[in-house]
């Protein structure tokens, strides 16, 4: 084996485990926080806390993780900071476009989303899109500078900061700074402001229309992962069904949220491959996604309709209750999920995301339309909704990768 390489991959699997132990810390304060403050408050103050934190998920999927990926492939791709920084000015400049509107919306909802006539929590809605495109962009420029533990801390300090503040607040508002609190652990690394005029500008398009396409898929993708409780209730669910599903999705997710975690680097490697090798690259490595995501989700079927209703009375507590056929779809859809993700990166990397939320926009249909027909139980309807959704991402999104690209797509020596 050559030096290099087997050395660069060692590296490679110590950035990851890195990386995903800083998303794994940041799920447990994030679980944390919420422990902590409906204790503090009572589940009734807590209610305007949730509808703050639904909001900063939502940005997260919409801003951080678009913008962090665009900055890491932009550098990677032009070999420098230029672009970038070139467009930081209007990237930061739509953020605040979108705060100011977001606030306005919440100010004139306050009494509906927040259950009071305040100032505080529409100021603090209005502050979320702002703070979520800072830590995209400070985690993507740390990860594009190869600076991965840093990146970890980041990923892990933000909710950490918000766990540790909760700590000490008696009232939801202190809880609604606290969660907002956390955007300060980005500011630990005021270089990621700072930027190089290096490298050649991208050809790549505008980086707004860029991250619209990521955004919007990333949403979507969001929602068809974590919404089926919500849709099983809709639907006549018992509300012991609809707990089990949320305690199902919430346990087989774990390998998601870990590769999540892991992302910038593997935006980076992949951006290299595809800029090197070009078309071929993806579609080699499009077919091998593919039929690893036939295993994975077989295995994970198997090993969830076998130990899974075990596994989530022995995680969860006894009254959580769900059958083996029911855990064994949640198992596969999310193991599916993690294949998606992964080319989704691919088509990022590729620069082409303006087919990314097309992609998730077929997918959610196609879920709605397995859902409607109610062609079982309700919650193995809902369980059978997600799985095809994950179904049709994967398949569509392998379609859309592997389409030929125009020229211009290698990177020439």
């Amino acid at each position: 084996m050559d030096q290099n390489s087997g050395q660069g991959r060692v590296g490679a699997i110590r950035d990851s485990s890195i990386l995903a132990a800083g998303s794994l810390v940041s799920g447990l304060a994030a679980y944390a926080f919420i422990a902590i403050g409906t204790r503090a408050v009572g589940s009734e103050a807590f209610a305007a806390v949730s509808v703050l934190w639904t909001l900063w998920a939502m940005s997260a999927a919409v801003f951080t993780f678009p913008v962090q990926h665009w900055v890491i492939r932009t550098i990677e791709a032009d070999s420098g900071e230029g672009t970038v920084r070139a467009a930081r000015s209007s990237l930061f400049l739509s953020a605040l476009v979108v705060s100011v509107l977001l606030g306005l919306v919440c100010w004139l909802a306050r009494s509906t989303l927040f259950g009071d006539d305040g100032a505080t929590f529409p100021v603090l809605a209005g502050i979320v899109p702002l703070g979520t495109v800072f830590m995209g962009f400070n985690r993507g420029v740390l990860s594009a500078r190869g600076r991965f533990k840093s990146t970890a801390l980041a990923i892990a300090g933000e909710n950490s900061i918000r766990a540790a503040a909760a700590l000490v607040m008696t009232t939801a508002t202190g809880l609604g700074w606290a969660l907002i609190g956390g955007y300060l652990v980005g500011f630990l690394w005021p270089s990621s402001l700072r930027l190089e005029n290096s490298g050649e500008r991208s050809s790549d398009g505008s980086p707004l229309a860029f991250l619209g396409g990521v955004a919007g898929g990333s949403l979507i993708g969001q929602i068809v992962l974590t919404s089926g409780p919500v849709v099983l209730a809709i639907v006549g669910g018992a509300p012991i069904q609809v707990t089990g599903l949320f305690s199902a999705l919430a346990l087989f997710r774990a390998p998601y949220m870990v590769a999540i975690g892991i992302t910038p680097r593997m935006t980076a490697w992949l951006t290299r491959i595809v800029l090197d090798e070009g078309h071929p690259a993806i579609w080699r490595i499009t077919r091998r996604t593919a039929v690893a995501s036939v295993i994975l989700a077989g295995v994970a079927a198997g090993l969830g309709g076998a130990i899974g209703p075990e596994l989530l009375s022995l995680v969860f507590g006894p009254e959580v209750v769900l059958g083996g056929t029911t855990t064994a779809i949640v198992a596969a859809g999310s193991a599916l999920a993690t294949c998606t993700l992964f080319l989704t990166l691919l088509m990022l990397a590729a620069a082409r995301t303006t087919l990314i939320s097309a992609v998730w926009i077929f997918a959610a249909i196609a879920g709605i339309v397995v859902v409607m027909s109610g062609i079982g139980a309700p919650v193995d309807t809902v369980a059978l909704g997600f799985l095809s959704a994950e179904i049709v991402a994967l398949v569509v999104l392998s379609l859309a990768a592997v389409k030929p690209r125009p020229r211009g797509l290698v990177r020439m020596p």
